[in-house]
């Protein structure tokens, strides 16, 4: 592999959302959507 690093630096408004909460809705967000995958494969909730 390379040694090229990119530094990514994000600034959060001083009331916005934590980057705790964030972390937190996205893994959220990600198990409703492999909820919904598994629904499809599945022939849909029962």
């Amino acid at each position: 592999m390379g040694k090229t690093r990119i530094k990514i630096t994000e600034h959060f408004p001083e009331k916005g959302r934590t980057m705790g909460e964030l972390i937190e809705e996205l893994i959220l967000y990600a198990a409703r959507q492999d909820e919904r995958a598994d629904d499809i494969h599945m022939g849909g909730p029962f």
